[in-house]
């Protein structure tokens, strides 16, 4: 089983995707990434007996870029970089998880309301309680967006937390942010695009990180179910593509 990337190695392999089919000595790499040359020295042949890139004789190196590579950069991953849940509790039951929660980890906050912060997958997740009985839940993770698989497990890890005191049935998302990070687009001159045109919805673009991709994002205000919602963006968060198909083409047709 390959070893997930280093930082560094993800650098070069974004460097050399980016400028495929260019391929590059170690000191142009190490200038390019800002990482010294050898420390990018190794690492280059570290990857190469790897076959995590390419090897020319003359020790210049690129990319080895797959179909399926040229296809998921041309459709990023769908991730998810924000959700607000709304509901009501109806009933906390004593000696329950939540009921535990609420009375030995809860905070007050504003409006007469419970705080409580507990931790997902390295995010805050937020909590919050009003005397009227609503329940409001936060994921802020633009900083780190989750994708489907992590949306489930939100879903479930929720479910663990309130039990029967919510009826997840009529749990609704009343704001959600989607996003895609495209590495080859660029905005010349511009730093960001923000569309407001919609009833219920925005749209922004901006250059992001530390490598300046372009992100695109939407922003929604609405009442989603949990139900429509995961089949909403199983469907949207599924490549645009099918790789496997697409290699058995005999033709080689896209």
């Amino acid at each position: 089983m390959r070893r997930k990337p280093s930082p560094i190695q993800v650098k070069i392999l974004d460097l050399l995707r980016l400028e495929a089919p260019r391929s590059f000595n170690p000191k142009t790499i190490a200038l390019l990434i800002k990482i010294p040359v050898s420390t990018v020295r190794v690492l280059l042949r570290r990857m190469a007996r790897a076959h995590m890139i390419g090897q020319d004789l003359r020790g210049l190196y690129r990319s080895i870029f797959t179909l399926d590579d040229l296809l998921r950069a041309e459709s990023p991953e769908l991730q998810i970089h924000g959700l607000v849940f709304n509901g009501k509790v109806i009933n906390i039951k004593q000696g329950s998880l939540f009921c535990y929660l609420l009375e030995s980890k809860s905070r007050p906050a504003s409006g007469n309301r419970k705080k409580i912060i507990l931790p997902f997958e390295g995010r805050d997740l937020r909590i919050m309680l009003s005397d009227n009985s609503t329940i409001e839940i936060f994921l802020k993770s633009s900083k780190y967006p989750i994708n489907y698989s992590l949306f489930e497990q939100l879903i479930g890890y929720l479910k663990s937390i309130l039990g029967d005191s919510v009826d997840f049935t009529e749990l609704r998302i009343i704001e959600i942010g989607l996003g895609r990070d495209f590495k080859t687009w660029r905005l010349d001159g511009i730093q960001s695009i923000k569309v407001k045109q919609f009833r219920n919805a925005w749209i922004q673009i901006y250059q992001h990180g530390p490598e300046r991709d372009t992100r695109l994002e939407l922003h929604m205000h609405d009442r989603i179910t949990i139900t429509d919602a995961l089949n909403i963006l199983k469907v949207a968060t599924e490549p645009l593509y099918q790789a496997p198909a697409l290699q058995d083409n005999k033709q080689g047709y896209l």
